[in-house]
């Protein structure tokens, strides 16, 4: 999707953001015609989830937030209000991750946020988000021919209950951008994201070479393999 097209597309969505440095950015990357609504930090009022259950029902809805862990927070604060609303109009959530090393600051102890992105890497997270916007979106509650990867998919693919789970999932996380995720709530996030059954066993298979690479450095910590295999992946996307 070229850039043209996806300021198209969020020219018709609302996207939630934590604050007014995240929306100032948008605006740098898209224009000043997009459309946000700011959360303020994690403590949403209820004031702002109301606002946006009413923006909700006309326009649909696209949350990116940081990738960190306040920003987990307010994303699972207003999908899950979103979730629980009902009424005679269906909502359309939508939710669009970067990368951590994506959103690191430029000054020292800045913390992690969507304000520090590149262009390149704010376009690609949301054209990620909105790839199937044309059509009918993905919905996890209402899953087509098991397209979406379930407990038994989890568990055959080692992503957990193994020594090198955590491996898995941080290396996953990276690759399918929807940042890291514990083994309880992993499937909860691929089908957030849209990731069908297939594109997770195609991408874990592109990433036995990784995690075998990291898995055979005995004498790494956890925190170390999971640098490694970071390090590691991101020499394979730039070959790739």
């Amino acid at each position: 999707m070229d850039k043209e097209r996806l300021k198209q597309i969020i020219e018709q969505v609302v996207i939630i953001v934590e604050g007014r440095d995240d929306t100032r950015r948008l605006k740098d990357v898209f224009g000043r015609s997009i459309n946000t609504i700011e959360t303020g930090g994690s403590a949403i009022p209820e004031s702002s989830l109301s606002i946006i259950r009413e923006v909700s029902l006309n326009s649909p809805i696209l949350i990116f937030t940081d990738p960190d862990v306040q920003g987990e927070r307010i994303r699972r604060i207003v999908s899950d209000f979103l979730t629980h609303q009902t009424g005679e109009k269906d909502i359309v959530v939508y939710h669009a991750f970067l990368r951590r090393q994506e959103a690191v600051g430029k000054k020292a102890h800045q913390s992690l946020g969507v304000e520090h992105a590149s262009d390149i890497a704010i376009c690609q997270a949301l054209t990620q988000a909105l790839e199937g916007y044309v059509q009918e979106p993905i919905s996890k509650d209402k899953p087509e021919g098991g397209q979406f990867a379930t407990a038994k998919d989890i568990r055959e693919l080692g992503l957990v209950g193994a020594a090198d789970s955590k491996v898995k999932r941080q290396l996953l996380g990276e690759k399918l951008r929807i940042g890291y995720v514990n083994g309880k709530h992993f499937a909860d996030r691929l089908a957030l994201a849209g990731i069908t059954r297939k594109i997770l066993y195609d991408a874990m298979l592109s990433l036995e070479t990784t995690v075998k690479t990291t898995n055979n450095s005995e004498n790494l910590s956890d925190v170390d393999k999971q640098t490694t295999a970071s390090s590691l992946l991101k020499e394979e996307t730039h070959e790739g």
